[in-house]
């Protein structure tokens, strides 16, 4: 799951170099590229010239790595491992097409971009050289990913309620684009 997201977060990025690198090289992968031929010749042109793609993921696949995030997040918070009884992982996938939004916005009401204000964030641990900014506060995480792909994570009580958010989760993914 590291390499596929990974590799999602890499083609998505402004880097082009980088970002036709790790889809060529996902392509050229016997074990792994068939994820990826399915991805793009899913992809479709929208109106406005912009190609959307489905994930090369499922929502079970997404959601299992949201789990391993969140418990890793609230281990290095509490020292102790979570108790599924007690918490269900609610999370957000978070693409290119959102960010690019965003950092328009954001640039034209701050002059910077929110990524860079972002590593300066108290709540924020940078990995990588920026490969990776984790903002974690209470139990809320947004893992993002070389500035192009994010995946937002919470922490909620385990009620029937949020069991069924969790799901709702699960199916808008299955059925999204990127």
């Amino acid at each position: 799951m590291d390499y596929v997201l990974g590799a999602l977060a890499k083609s998505q990025c402004n880097d082009e170099k980088l970002a036709l690198g790790t889809i060529w090289k996902a392509l050229d992968d016997p074990k792994r590229n068939s994820r990826f031929i399915d991805m793009i010749l899913a992809g479709a042109e929208q109106a406005d010239g912009r190609v959307t793609m489905p994930l090369p993921v499922s929502g079970h696949e997404v959601a299992t790595y949201a789990d391993y995030l969140a418990k890793g997040q609230y281990f290095k918070r509490y020292k102790k491992p979570i108790s599924p009884s007690q918490y269900v992982v609610t999370f957000e996938v978070v693409g290119k097409l959102v960010f690019s939004d965003l950092l328009n916005s954001y640039k034209a009401r701050h002059g910077t971009t929110p990524f860079e204000d972002l590593k300066s964030n108290p709540y924020t641990e940078v990995i990588a050289d920026s490969e990776c900014l984790i903002w974690s506060k209470n139990n809320r995480n947004m893992f993002i990913f070389h500035s192009g792909f994010a995946l937002i994570t919470k922490l909620m009580n385990n009620t029937k309620r949020n069991v069924a958010r969790r799901r709702a989760c699960l199916l808008e993914l299955d059925g999204g684009h990127t």
